[in-house]
């Protein structure tokens, strides 16, 4: 059966992204995982996808410490600017893991 949802999207269902995150990004419908990560002003919902993959698929140790130094430097941002500033360190969203069979 096929899926009412983005592959990309499924991904991180798979991962344990917050409710309030699909949410967000399934009522936007956007057409592409880049797209959504242009698009998301949560900046701890952007780091919280790179503390995931350090954890989990080795990303490279100069990325993590990047991510840990935008979350400890989290709590004095606000809004837009501050996912603009985790833009800013991760231009590209990141490759997120195959689910479960490969895909």
């Amino acid at each position: 059966m096929k899926s009412k949802h983005p592959l990309w999207l499924r991904r991180l269902a798979a991962m344990g992204a917050c409710r309030e995150a699909l949410a967000w990004a399934c009522r936007w419908r956007f057409a592409s995982w880049q797209a959504c990560w242009d698009a998301c002003r949560n900046p701890m919902w952007m780091t919280w996808v790179y503390d995931q993959l350090t954890d989990r698929y080795c990303v490279p140790r100069a990325t993590r410490d990047s991510v840990w130094d935008a979350r400890l430097n989290g709590r004095y941002w606000s809004g837009a600017a501050a996912a603009d500033r985790v833009r800013a360190a991760f231009p590209r969203a990141p490759r997120l893991p195959p689910l479960r069979g490969g895909r």
